[in-house]
């Protein structure tokens, strides 16, 4: 599960898919090799990409000037630079989430039927 997150030479590579206009701002899980994420803003004035990097920043703990879109701005497929070198702390936080989101949608398919 970490093709999607690499170290670099100066920094960390994040490659995102990235879903605009969603219901709700998440990180969805990996797909294709990217972390898929979700946000609410549409993409329109660079608003998803800023929200993109604000939900990143708080899921890994990092300033929002640490991460930059290094390709894909207009694209929904990117890849993001995240200047740190805790490449084991980032890739944990960010599987945490989508472990505990995981959890959460098994819950409520579990509950849907129960009445």
């Amino acid at each position: 599960m970490d093709e999607y997150i690499s170290k670099s030479q100066d920094g960390i590579l994040l490659r995102v898919i990235l879903h605009p206009r969603a219901s709700k701002t998440a990180i969805v899980g990996i797909y294709r090799d990217m972390l898929k994420v979700q946000v609410t803003a549409p993409p329109v004035d660079d608003s998803a990409n800023e929200m993109l990097i604000e939900l990143l920043s708080d899921v890994i703990k990092v300033p929002r000037s640490s991460i930059k879109i290094a390709i894909g701005k207009t694209s929904r497929q990117k890849i993001l630079k995240i200047n740190s070198n805790n490449l084991e702390q980032i890739k944990m936080r960010i599987e945490e989430i989508i472990l505990s989101n995981n959890k959460k949608k098994k819950e409520d398919d579990d509950n849907i039927g129960q009445i």
